[in-house]
């Protein structure tokens, strides 16, 4: 279909409404068409904000969701998405890559990340791009800290190596000190050796914490030992014993540094994974109907009545509440109607159902911490095992909670180790060949982008 129209890349103010209505009656034409591709979307609208219009004038012209305008104009703004196109994501996917394309240059090895994710394992992509937020986000509270300490002359060591240092925590100021005297850092603040560490960790609640520890990295060259032990004589100041003693925790906290990385590394995936696993069952309560197989969930997690259950039921059940976008009410002993009681009364059978399955998820989701992965329990493998076969992709450490004897591998066993070999190979060599081509291109991009 063709239209007249005055062509022209920069329309004076008299053609401008005339060329916005011929790209909005554009969109309009082809929206139902197959061929029509995002990319062509996006560069509508990108051609519309260039005429002037806002994100929610596009919206309302183009009659299509806000949520979506913000998506489209936010790839069109973005140099580095526009050179995703080549790859075939979504826009959905696209989107999310323009977040990691900030006003100093794109975040190189964020985006190859997400890029070989979507090409690669599309169900993991919510879990990679949750995870490069939250890094990103710990980096920038990281940094602000680290800032202080350097400016009050702190030497800051890498929490991932910090050699033959020890914590302050464990050692005392010299041997003449009184046992269990905890070594303090205004007080070892002088010693040479005086050094911190930063890091971000999450409790209970998943926020965010900044954690500042701090050590001396040569601790029996300046004299100190570990922090309990015997008081050596005044005459004798050499603290071999104790000295010894510190070198002993060095080493046993050497050990225990793969450990630590490892709760460490999966604590802060665990958190990540928490905010998709939210997000997706939002979008799942809100459906109208429950999975054909919920009923037989529900019956059993009724039957047992566990712990988990009853504490949601005494708290008025916040985390359901919170899933299915209603304000928690508090305890029921407060006598306040849960607003669950209300959606309930016009609901159909099959919502009604619906609803049953949000109150016990929201319990058995509720129950879950950063503890789940290590000791999980017979309700949370259920919980996650049940949330597997309805369509949420189990991020790695999520996977961690069934074990062998709880959860079928969602793919098969392939039992033939050559043939499991040559396809390892390939993926291998499939996963290379996107790195090198994803680097090109955003490396491109960032020149480009730059050089304007």
């Amino acid at each position: 279909m063709v239209e007249s129209g005055r062509p022209g890349e920069d329309p004076d103010a008299e053609d401008r409404g005339e060329v916005i209505d011929r790209i909005v009656d554009q969109l309009e034409e082809n929206q139902h068409r197959a061929a029509t591709h995002e990319a062509d979307e996006v560069r509508a609208h990108q051609q519309l904000l260039d005429l002037g219009l806002t994100a929610g004038q596009i919206a309302r012209r183009t009659h299509v969701p806000n949520a979506r305008v913000k998506q489209t104009t936010a790839v069109a703004r973005s140099e580095l998405a526009a050179a995703m196109e080549r790859y075939d994501l979504t826009l959905d996917q696209v989107a999310v890559i323009a977040e990691f394309d900030g006003p100093d240059g794109p975040d190189v090895e964020a985006v190859k990340a997400l890029t070989v994710t979507a090409a690669k394992e599309p169900a993991q992509f919510a879990h990679v791009a949750q995870r490069l937020r939250d890094q990103r986000a710990d980096a920038r509270q990281v940094a602000d800290t680290v800032a202080e300490l350097t400016n009050q002359a702190v030497r800051v060591l890498d929490p991932e190596d910090t050699g033959s240092a020890a914590q302050l925590s464990g050692l005392r100021l010299d041997a003449q000190t009184p046992s269990g005297t905890e070594l303090d850092p205004t007080t070892h603040g002088g010693c040479p050796g005086h050094a911190a560490t930063v890091e971000v960790h999450r409790g209970w609640d998943r926020q965010p914490q900044v954690k500042v520890v701090h050590w001396c990295t040569a601790p029996d060259e300046h004299g100190h030992v570990a922090r309990w032990g015997r008081v050596a004589p005044t005459d004798d100041g050499d603290g071999g014993g104790d000295g010894e003693g510190a070198r002993e925790l060095a080493h046993a906290a050497e050990q225990a540094k793969s450990e630590r990385r490892r709760v460490i590394a999966n604590n802060r995936d665990w958190a990540s994974a928490t905010s998709v696993r939210r997000d997706w069952m939002r979008g799942f309560l809100a459906r109208r109907a429950a999975p054909r197989d919920a009923l037989p969930y529900i019956a059993t997690t009724l039957a047992r009545g566990g712990h988990d259950l009853h504490r949601a039921m005494e708290s008025g059940h916040p985390t359901a509440c919170e899933l299915l976008g209603l304000t928690p009410t508090g305890s029921v002993y407060a006598g306040s109607p849960n607003p669950i009681e209300a959606l309930t009364a016009t609901a159909t059978l099959s919502r009604a159902t619906q609803l049953i399955l949000a109150v016990l998820l929201g319990a058995a989701e509720d129950a879950t911490s950063c503890q789940t992965w290590r000791n999980p329990t017979r309700d949370n493998r259920a919980y996650f095992t049940a949330l597997r076969d309805w369509g949420y992709p189990l991020s790695p450490v999520e996977q961690l909670v069934l074990t062998d004897n709880d959860a079928t591998p969602s793919q098969p066993a392939d039992t033939s180790t050559t043939g499991g070999a040559a396809r390892d190979a390939e993926d291998s060599v499939d996963e290379r060949a996107v790195l090198d081509a994803v680097t090109d291109d955003v490396m491109s991009a960032a020149e480009e982008t730059t050089s304007t």
